[in-house]
């Protein structure tokens, strides 16, 4: 089973409340932060000024809190221990991608410092 292929299932059986929820907090919130970070590094790298820095600022790092891809992989690989022990479980290529990304979104975020980001934006600043 997919991550899209979860919500789909859970909405076809009656949780709509809850697909919206696991898809938001485990793709589409990682996915808007990921392009928040793209929006913000981009421009202040190459020093340069765009009116969306503060709106893009504003916005990451409101929303940083709720991206809990790390959590969601956890409670994954707790699953698959249990699960283990009841049935063979087979680790493909998907679980590894997301795995990957996982380690690399948290390597993202917490090596992105919220001072450092405003200083540069008032500095780049007209």
């Amino acid at each position: 089973m997919t991550l899209p292929r979860t919500a789909v299932k859970l909405y076809e059986d009656g949780y709509t409340a809850l697909a919206v929820l696991v898809l938001s907090v485990i793709a589409v919130v990682p996915a808007l932060v990921l392009c928040s970070i793209f929006a913000l590094a981009v421009p202040l790298r190459q020093s340069q000024w765009r009116p969306w820095l503060v709106p893009s600022g504003r916005f990451l790092f409101a929303l940083s809190p709720w991206a809990m891809a790390e959590v969601f992989i956890i409670g994954v690989i707790v699953s698959l221990v249990k699960i283990g022990s009841m049935a063979h479980v087979i680790l493909g290529a998907s679980f590894w991608s997301y795995v990957g990304f996982v380690i690399c979104f948290t390597a993202a975020l917490s090596s992105l410092d919220r001072l450092s980001v405003w200083r540069e934006i008032e500095r780049s600043s007209p």
